[in-house]
């Protein structure tokens, strides 16, 4: 079940002891459902002098345990362009009883301006 302790919930569950630690994080994480998203950015800024930006996205998501960003993948480069539809994929797994925090970072690759 779950517990509230004040802004958190806890989640509780029973497994015998010797259950191995990936078969506990499945019953943790519950349901997990794999999705790609498609990414558009418009009106970027111009960060290069002599041509139009040349962007990319990397997607990360929030370790729950430790707090740190780890990358899930990125878009293809689109050369010269500050409205790019990329066409390229960025693969998410949702699980059903938890959120997850995702960010997304445009990079120029000419440059070494980030935007989130």
């Amino acid at each position: 079940g779950n517990t509230s302790a004040g802004n958190s919930v806890v989640r509780l569950i029973a497994v015998p002891i010797g259950t191995p630690i990936d078969e506990i994080m499945k019953q943790l994480r519950g349901t997990v459902t794999r999705q790609g998203v498609y990414v558009a950015c418009r009106n970027l800024p111009d960060n290069d002098l002599t041509s139009k930006s040349d962007p990319v996205v990397m997607l990360s998501a929030m370790n729950p345990l430790n707090g740190q960003w780890e990358p899930l993948g990125s878009t293809e480069t689109i050369s010269d362009n500050h409205d790019p539809t990329f066409s390229h994929s960025l693969p998410v797994e949702h699980y059903s009883d938890q959120d997850r925090a995702l960010r997304f970072s445009v990079f120029d690759c000419d440059s070494n301006d980030v935007s989130n």
